[in-house]
């Protein structure tokens, strides 16, 4: 099932797993929830997860402005990742 991302429900969770997935990225899980968390109420992110038998199985997340080529509305991809079962 997907649902809405939810830093308040899948938090750390979804966090963590996306620190594990990448090799690249330094997470701060609570760095994170106050920042997703502040930008999902103003509309300026915005998330899903993909939920299966009441795990978190995958998850993408991205902010939301104006294009900076011509004002267009448009969502930039800022974290994703799928347990390797989903892949």
């Amino acid at each position: 099932m997907l649902q809405d991302f939810d830093v308040n429900i899948h938090g750390p969770e979804v966090f963590k797993a996306f620190e594990q997935d990448s090799k690249f990225v330094k997470v701060d899980p609570e760095y994170c929830r106050k920042i997703y968390g502040e930008m999902i109420a103003k509309g300026t992110a915005k998330g899903f997860m993909l939920v299966v038998d009441g795990k978190i199985q995958g998850g993408i997340a991205g902010i939301i402005g104006p294009d900076l080529h011509n004002g267009e509305k448009t969502a930039v991809q800022t974290l994703w990742f799928m347990l390797p079962g989903f892949r």
